[in-house]
């Protein structure tokens, strides 16, 4: 998961944290998952979580830079990211 995001262009910190955010919110949400392979694996899940914890890295270091002088303009969510994310299958519109 952390090389996930490293290779969706997360600094270690930031990837750091994508680990940990997953980790939290699966503990929270696990027991309300009803695991059906059929629909959507555990893995693919997993990753459809931390997906959505790398976009927040991005939106939040959007918003940490829009005050800084020297970056105006900068692409902050690279376009891989999605690329990187189907070509590992982590990413199932399936999976919620």
């Amino acid at each position: 998961m952390r090389d996930f995001a490293i290779q969706a262009r997360l600094t270690d910190a930031e990837a750091d944290d994508v680990v940990q955010e997953t980790a939290i919110a699966t503990a929270r949400h696990l027991p309300e998952k009803r695991y059906n392979p059929k629909v959507c694996g555990f893995k693919a899940w997993l990753f459809n979580q931390a997906s959505w914890r790398v976009k927040d890295q991005f939106k939040k270091r959007k918003k940490e830079s829009a005050w800084r002088a020297d970056r105006p303009g900068q692409s902050l969510s690279p376009p891989a990211f999605d690329r990187i994310a189907r070509r590992g299958h982590y990413i199932s519109t399936s999976c919620g």
